[in-house]
């Protein structure tokens, strides 16, 4: 194969536009306040976080940023904070903004979409890009409702589809019923549900829309990662969350302490289990069947893999300790006495327990003798074999390590 000395022409064929563009060169800091500056466009609108991601565009993968344009009531003007404009017009977020994340920082940006009208050269087409559900400490809000959309922003950007578009999706609760409204309105603590005119039969309250707060309560047992991520989908936007179980109950295994989304626990195995997905639209939450699976098959019969549970049951607590290391679990005093030695001092310890419940059992109505001859021919014919077989792992350790020293 001849060698061209001069590189040039090599440097020019791998250095294409497709190659490059999947080389990320913005800071997170820096590109989420160009956001702020360009794509608020409403005062109560907000970017909170900032992600990163892959999207077939324009003939070919390039990576992209993307940040989800959400609602924030606090910078509405003072006398625009009461009920009904909190919860029943400014009520969501809409929207999202995509830029190259290889982008020249001396070039204006690329928007692959942007502004209220969900302007796209990249052929992105969001049905519904209401964002109900996100990062954001929300408050209970009635959708749709009869309240005369009125834009009080103070800007001359026309009309926000954010605000002026009704909700004709599926989540939430019904307040279909004057008992209804009565029962939602002793829930929230707050009267004003009970005698809005400005709620009709369509009308539907939705709650816990905090991700990681809808995801707690209804999966408290799943620890969640600090940093969601967004999803353009065909019609409607997703958050995606990665979820952990946690023990501090494993065998031999250092703890470490971390702070998850809501909590910080201390812990010495974790495991990714699940991936949870998150309507931004109706709230929907659906779970990555992998591992979850296992998980409920395990959680209230007990364990037959890697986990540790507490059950309670008839009103008491049961611990359940995985098959899989119930033997360190023992072991571990013995390795913690003898050291290196632990494992074969505890597998003697069994050995010599099962020919003195053998030999005891025979005793019963025959010689010592004979009780101890067929002990151990019951065992050599049955256990033993097994046992030897568990046990030579031990013999070889403590080969190595006496022909160490």
């Amino acid at each position: 194969m001849p060698v061209k000395l001069n590189a040039a022409e090599d440097i020019t064929t791998w250095g294409s536009q497709k190659r490059f563009e999947n080389i990320p060169v913005w800071d997170r800091e820096h590109l989420i306040s160009s956001y702020k500056q360009l794509q608020e466009i409403r005062p109560y609108y907000q970017f909170i976080n900032l992600d990163e991601d892959r999207y077939y565009i324009l003939d070919h993968t390039r990576q992209v940023n993307l940040a989800a344009r959400e609602i924030n009531i606090s910078k509405l003007p003072d006398e625009a904070q009461n009920w009904e404009n909190t919860h029943l017009r400014y009520t969501h977020g809409y929207g999202a903004v995509v830029t190259s994340a290889a982008q020249d920082a001396d070039k204006p940006l690329v928007w692959y979409l942007r502004d209220l009208n969900m302007s796209s050269s990249a052929g992105f087409d969001v049905k519904y890009p209401d964002i109900y559900y996100g990062e954001g400490e929300y408050g209970y809000v009635i959708v749709p409702n009869k309240l005369k959309i009125v834009d009080i922003s103070g800007s001359n950007l026309g009309e926000d589809p954010g605000i002026s578009k009704a909700y004709h999706g599926e989540g939430g609760i019904p307040i279909n019923s004057l008992f209804r409204k009565a029962l939602l309105a002793i829930y929230q603590k707050e009267e004003k549900i009970f005698f809005s005119t400005n709620i009709s039969e369509e009308s539907k309250l939705k709650i816990y829309r905090n991700i990681a707060d809808r995801i707690n309560k209804l999966t408290p047992f799943l620890h969640l990662d600090n940093d969601p991520y967004l999803v353009v989908g065909k019609d409607r936007f997703y958050w995606i969350l990665d979820a952990y179980t946690l023990s501090d109950k494993y065998p031999f295994a250092k703890p470490q302490e971390f702070e998850f989304a809501q909590t910080k626990q201390r812990f010495n195995y974790i495991r990714n289990s699940v991936k949870i997905i998150v309507d931004a639209y109706d709230g929907d939450l659906e779970y990555t069947t992998r591992d979850l699976i296992r998980y409920e098959n395990d959680f209230w019969a007990g364990p037959n893999g890697v986990f540790l549970k507490r059950v309670v049951r008839n009103g008491q607590e049961h611990l359940y300790y995985a098959k899989s290391f119930a033997f360190a679990l023992f072991a571990a005093p013995f390795v913690r006495v003898f050291g290196p030695n632990g494992p074969l001092v505890f597998h003697a310890l069994l050995l010599f327990l099962l020919l003195l419940m053998g030999w005891s059992y025979f005793a019963l109505s025959n010689s010592p003798g004979l009780s101890f001859l067929r002990t151990a021919t019951f065992l050599g014919a049955s256990v033993a074999c097994v046992y030897a077989f568990w046990i030579t792992p031990d013999f070889f350790n403590l080969f190595l390590i006496s022909f160490e020293r």
